[in-house]
């Protein structure tokens, strides 16, 4: 009986993060750190729901990076908090890596770990470059295994070329 309620919460969740994406690109931050925030909220109760769901999960890691990335992300517009960034890519990177655990054959989650760790990487760049580049040689040893697996995946080649 829970499970049906989870995944409606996912749906909301899922729905609060496209509108914070979609404020973004036409201006209004403070909408979209709204929506942002009550994705992340939304999500955190369907995970509570259900702490095992892949689904929560992913929604919960995307939102803390979508978060992040308003906070601070040097790729996006941004409100310049690098330390609020920083706090939700770590969040993310904590539920990626979570979930990769619970679901180690799971390419996308491994892949989501990867994007966790660069994000992170490129805000500690500056300011702590020895912790940006072992997060940076996890990431490309993580990638290299999702290579081997899929040679032809041009999302992982992608990403070997950005590393």
């Amino acid at each position: 009986q829970l499970e049906p309620l989870a995944s409606n919460l996912n749906l909301l969740a899922m729905s609060s993060q496209r509108s914070g994406y979609a404020l973004v690109w036409i201006g209004d931050v403070q909408g979209a750190l709204a929506a942002y925030r009550e994705a992340i909220q939304t999500s955190e109760q369907a995970l509570q729901m259900d702490a095992s769901s892949s689904a929560s999960m992913r929604n919960l890691s995307l939102n803390y990076t979508s978060l992040g990335d308003l906070m601070g992300s040097p790729f996006h517009v941004n409100l310049g908090n690098r330390s609020e960034a920083i706090r939700y890519y770590r969040k993310a990177m904590g539920v990626a890596e979570q979930l990769a655990v619970l679901y180690p054959k799971d390419a996308q989650a491994r892949m989501g770990v990867n994007q966790a760790r660069t994000r992170v990487a490129y805000i500690l760049r500056e300011e702590n470059p020895q912790e940006a580049l072992r997060l940076c040689q996890m990431a490309l040893a993580s990638n290299d295994s999702l290579l081997a697996d899929d040679r032809t995946n041009t999302e992982y080649r992608r990403d070997q070329i950005i590393l």
